[in-house]
């Protein structure tokens, strides 16, 4: 379809939907084979003002923010620093939800998922209280009062302490029950500070928003260069009995779930960002760095063989001029050894991170790949001939 015969329909549709809304405005962007289709804007980022919008205008993007929080999640596995199947206790021993066995059964995945079968949990209000103490919307109503008597959650190990004094029955096993899960989300950036030795706030800006030019995507809007082309936040509030929409620019915050929505972002960016998706990663946020390692020739060929499981994948170690290749699939890819018994190699535009494993002799006798463990069952000679 042309652009020219839905524009005029959809804006129009655009329209409508703002004004039922009373919502000062909104800007959209949408792309094609990452190539800009259509773009505009509808309102004003400060309506008392007359401000103008445009896709550079930074709104609050809200639980957007946890897509980055997933891609932050795969890069580290992605390097071999973390598996999306470990248990979370593993990261995080401090957290306790049910008893102690289930606790010990929800996997990093569940927590990406919303399927940890944790009831839903009452504490984002709380880790946002500083901020909303500070809001002058919320001055003289319930939610005022309601706040007074909320504990503060400013850290995670809090938020952690907070979930195992909650008794609540679990809604399920791991894995059997989706309910959205603000607390899960924290925590995922608690994990992702554990393992990488960042910042959240940091392994985003430095793995994902550098790289891709998101200049503009922040945590707090006083990061940024120029902070004139900021939306003014806006609210509804009971005023003379009536439902309205005010200004409200103080902008709310959790530092223990900033993981689960507090970034700010533009059209412009987020086109940038959905790139990433569309391209597989190509030409997008590099994975996490890594140095090589020094083996020497002998010691390269402790790790050739066949190595196989009891599903269908089986692969081959083969030592070729001082190199190790894996044989998979009818394809060969080069390996760089980055620690003791562990090496990548590049798919496509992705690092893939694999590691061996000795037995009780020393003696390598298995190899991680695909998620799976596949034992050594010959040893490969230095040829590319599966044995």
């Amino acid at each position: 379809m042309q652009v020219t015969t839905w524009t005029k329909s959809f804006e129009e549709y655009a329209e409508q939907l703002l004004a039922e809304a009373n919502a000062p405005g909104a800007a959209i962007g949408v792309a094609r084979g990452g190539k800009l289709l259509y773009q505009k804007t509808f309102g004003y980022r400060d309506r008392e003002n007359g401000l103008p919008l445009s896709a550079d205008t930074v709104f609050g993007i809200a639980s957007i923010t946890k897509s980055f929080t997933c891609v932050a999640i795969m890069q580290l596995q992605e390097a071999g620093k973390l598996s999306v199947h470990d248990p979370v206790v593993k990261y995080l021993p401090e957290l306790r939800a049910g008893d102690e066995e289930l606790t010990k059964r929800i996997t990093i995945h569940h927590f990406m998922t919303h399927t940890p079968g944790m009831a839903p949990l009452p504490f984002l209000d709380k880790a946002m209280k500083r901020s909303m103490e500070q809001d002058p919307a919320i001055a003289g109503t319930e939610a005022e009062e309601e706040l007074k008597k909320l504990p503060y959650l400013d850290t995670y190990e809090e938020v952690l302490q907070a979930i195992a004094a909650f008794d609540a029955k679990p809604l399920g096993e791991p894995g059997e029950v989706f309910s959205y899960n603000n607390d899960a989300y924290g925590l995922l950036g608690a994990i992702i500070e554990r393992v990488s030795g960042q910042t959240y706030e940091q392994y985003v800006t430095k793995h994902i928003l550098q790289p891709l030019g998101m200049q503009r995507t922040v945590f707090d809007v006083e990061a940024l260069a120029d902070k004139d082309d900021v939306t003014i936040l806006y609210t509804n509030k009971k005023l003379d009995d009536e439902n309205q929409v005010i200004a409200a620019p103080h902008w709310h915050d959790a530092p223990a779930m900033r993981a689960a929505g507090f970034l700010k972002s533009t059209v412009n960016d987020l086109l940038a960002y959905l790139e990433v998706f569309r391209t597989n990663g190509e030409g997008a946020a590099p994975m996490y760095t890594y140095a090589p390692y020094e083996l020497a020739d002998e010691q390269l060929s402790e790790y050739a063989g066949r190595y196989e499981s009891n599903e269908w994948l089986n692969t081959v170690i083969a030592k070729r001029d001082g190199q190790l290749y894996l044989e998979v699939d009818g394809l060969v890819y080069p390996l760089l050894p980055v620690a003791k018994d562990s090496f990548i190699f590049r798919r496509r535009d992705s690092i893939v991170w694999i590691d061996f494993f000795r037995d009780r002799e020393g003696e390598v006798a298995r190899m991680s790949y695909a998620l799976r463990q596949l034992t050594k069952a010959s040893v490969n000679n230095g040829s590319s001939e599966q044995q």
